[in-house]
């Protein structure tokens, strides 16, 4: 077994190769191409870059967490065989660097979440922590805020400044229809995601006419929004089938 440490890249991580190599046992880092939009390709000489400068350390790049998978992939849109192809080209680089282990996730909107980026240790270190309390208390709305405050100057996956723009214009774009009729599909969010299950609840009773549609094996739980809901337990794809006969 081989002792690693996840390392955010020399630009944002407040943590220095040099540290870490201090760490009896620790022989590798886990780190990524911090610069990288989802959905790009790796360029093989930003990859070497990397792991030059982990070995220049003395450490191993032991692997990659994560090669970020672009939105079109995960809701399946036209686009997605571009990004696929992308994907498996930045996964072939990797593997010509010698770099064969490679963690994904296919988190919707946000990536890992935390209540705490820093919580004190009795014995003076810090770590990371989660509260479902704390999660279920908090307004979506300021969620990033509170953790944008929390993160030390560093940038953390899933939580990019350009993603949490995408947020804004979504709040922008329900009160535009918050008149209309609107449908919000829960495709696939486990019963304990309070962040997102709020925040489309949240959504939910701001508009006057909704319809909040739960896809999901055997956890398809009513959301706490005042509107009509469709419980569906079983695979999505039958319904969207019989959604495209119905509306061409």
């Amino acid at each position: 077994m081989q002792m690693t440490l996840r390392w955010y890249g020399s630009k944002y991580d407040t943590v220095t190769l040099k540290q870490i190599r201090q760490i009896p046992g620790v022989t590798g880092v886990i780190s990524t191409l911090y610069g990288t939009a989802p959905g790009e390709v790796w360029e093989m000489d930003d990859i070497l870059a990397l792991k030059t400068e982990i070995e220049a350390a003395g450490l191993q790049l032991a692997g990659i967490e994560s090669v970020n998978i672009h939105d079109a992939i995960k809701i399946g849109s036209p686009d997605r065989e571009q990004y696929i192809e992308n994907y498996i080209t930045t996964l072939e680089r990797l593997g010509q660097a010698g770099i064969h282990m490679v963690c994904y996730n296919f988190m919707p909107v946000f990536d890992w979440t935390r209540t705490e980026l820093a919580r004190m240790r009795p014995d003076g270190s810090t770590v990371l922590a989660y509260n479902q309390a704390a999660v279920d208390a908090i307004d979506p709305a300021k969620m990033f805020e509170s953790i944008a405050g929390d993160m030390n100057g560093t940038v953390m996956p899933g939580w990019e400044p350009e993603r949490m723009a995408q947020l804004d214009e979504l709040a922008r774009l329900v009160q535009a229809h918050r008149n209309g009729r609107v449908a919000i599909l829960e495709l696939g969010v486990g019963l304990h995601n309070g962040v997102i299950k709020r925040m489309l609840a949240q959504i939910a009773n701001a508009c006057e006419h909704t319809t909040y549609i739960v896809f999901n094996y055997g956890q398809a739980m009513a959301p706490d929004a005042s509107c009509e809901t469709i419980l569906v337990d079983g695979d999505m794809a039958p319904a969207f089938e019989e959604i495209a006969r119905c509306h061409p």
